[in-house]
């Protein structure tokens, strides 16, 4: 292959990577300028208003250790907690996963302290999920008994 040849193959793929990131840089933009509208919406809306969450601090396994004593007490308080793993954890990931489990159920109870009526209604809420993982679409399933309901 001729050098001049390489030379324009080089060139060509240059300018499709500049083309390339240039689209990126716009799609960014673009996502970003919808978060912005996103944020200022969920900042003004009423019903997100749940006064000052606690910042979550991520247990240390001698914490943990500390805390809860040992590695079964931490595998049962999780599994209260609904905290389920793929595989046997490590103390670390139980340490974050506790930490993340000990959080939830305490913004759970704040939310039901600021919405009393809930506990007037007799119902139950169970939260499974996977995080990265979006569960805001209904299984075929769960779509054809939800609309059974309505």
């Amino acid at each position: 292959m001729s050098l001049a040849k390489r030379l324009r193959q080089t060139i060509a793929k240059s300018e499709a990577l500049e083309r390339q990131r240039i689209r990126a840089e716009a799609n960014l933009a673009a996502v970003a300028a919808q978060f912005s509208e996103l944020a200022e919406a969920a900042l003004d809306s009423p019903t997100l208003a749940l006064g000052a969450v606690q910042e979550l601090q991520i247990l240390s396994v001698e914490e943990l250790k500390e805390r809860y004593g040992s590695y079964r007490h931490c595998r049962r308080l999780a599994s209260q907690l609904g905290v389920r793993f793929a595989t046997t954890p490590t103390w670390t990931q139980l340490a974050i996963a506790l930490s993340h489990g000990l959080y939830l159920q305490q913004f759970w109870q704040d939310y039901c302290q600021q919405h009393p009526e809930l506990a007037k209604l007799g119902v139950q809420f169970w939260l499974n999920g996977k995080p990265g993982v979006r569960s805001d679409r209904l299984a075929p399933q769960q779509l054809a008994a939800a609309q059974r309901l309505d």
